[in-house]
């Protein structure tokens, strides 16, 4: 900014004269500090800071109620000098907390943007449970109009899904169902592996079969014997110490036990047998985390014991 005289030069920066009152002063300043504001497309902050001196320099005089027209040059230079570093400073001060405010207004933003962020995610993951929750309750209720149960057959494993295919009135259906799993074993509901042809309960719509749901806590006798003997041998495995080949458990116990943790437990017990060492990682809801409460339970102790049997 070019260096200022005398106080006259103030008085140009508004366009006014110095006999002009305060009214008019005030009104000259609000009209060039809004047209220069920088927060404005035409705005201009040199100027702006300019106006704001020239403002506050003239102002500070007049309240002092000194005629500049009573004091010597002398007089004149030191009160100008004043006011001057006065009108710089206040000038910088309004710099200053504009700075501040836009700065404040920046976080602000931010912050707002990142709860929109965050709530349209829980939004759109809430959307995305109730509406598998509202297909649900609709696939049951298609089914209850005409219940009917058979008998569907695994045919294939991919991806996260298993194949299966179920007959009716003479006619195959052929299905895919989402599964979870890791590496290339897939998991029923249960957490047992998989296997093409394992055999479940379907229960559909008897006059629209396409209207179905597999349980896979309903399994055939020859998928049910698989899964006591891959839970058996998987307590087996647990009892096995390579320092002494003969303390692992025998066969017989071990299916004993999946047989006894089936009975009081389900298939889920089975599943959890299954996992004993599985890392938390690769299946949340069973792995050697589960295990380590399950078989501490007063179920499975119990098994253990009308079996005659041991894990450490």
């Amino acid at each position: 900014m070019p260096e200022l005289q005398n106080l006259e030069e103030y008085y140009k920066i508004l366009g006014l004269q110095s006999t002009a009152t305060d009214e008019e002063l005030k009104k000259a300043y609000r009209k060039l500090a809004l047209k220069f504001h920088p927060d404005l497309q035409s705005g201009n902050e040199a100027q702006f800071k300019k106006i704001v001196e020239a403002y506050e320099a003239i102002l500070d005089y007049r309240i002092r109620k000194v005629s500049i027209h009573q004091l010597t040059a002398e007089e004149k230079h030191a009160l100008y000098e004043h006011l001057k570093a006065k009108a710089k400073a206040k000038a910088k001060e309004k710099a200053h907390q504009r700075a501040a405010k836009l700065r404040q207004e920046k976080v602000l933003e931010q912050n707002k943007a990142y709860r929109t962020a965050i709530y349209s995610f829980i939004g759109i993951v809430f959307g995305i449970y109730f509406s598998f929750k509202i297909y649900d309750w609709h696939l049951d209720w298609q089914i209850s109009k005409n219940p009917q149960k058979g008998i569907a057959t695994v045919v294939g494993i991919e991806r996260n899904r298993v194949v299966y295919q179920f007959e009716h009135g003479g006619q195959t259906f052929e299905e895919r169902k989402y599964v979870r799993g890791y590496g290339i074993q897939m998991f029923a509901k249960t957490g047992l592996p998989l296997k093409t042809g394992d055999q479940f309960i379907v229960n559909y719509k008897l006059n629209d079969p396409e209207y179905h749901r597999l349980d896979f806590y309903k399994v055939s006798s020859a998928t049910f014997n698989r899964y006591i003997e891959i839970a058996g041998k998987s307590l087996q495995r647990l009892s096995s110490d390579p320092l002494k080949p003969s303390a692992m458990m025998s066969e017989e116990k071990g299916k004993c036990i999946a047989l006894l943790c089936y009975d009081k437990m389900g298939l889920e017990a089975l599943g959890k047998i299954y996992h004993f060492d599985t890392n938390p990682l690769n299946f949340l809801s069973q792995n050697s985390l589960t295990w380590y409460f399950f078989k501490d339970s007063e179920d499975f102790q119990w098994s253990l014991n009308q079996c005659k049997a041991e894990i450490k």
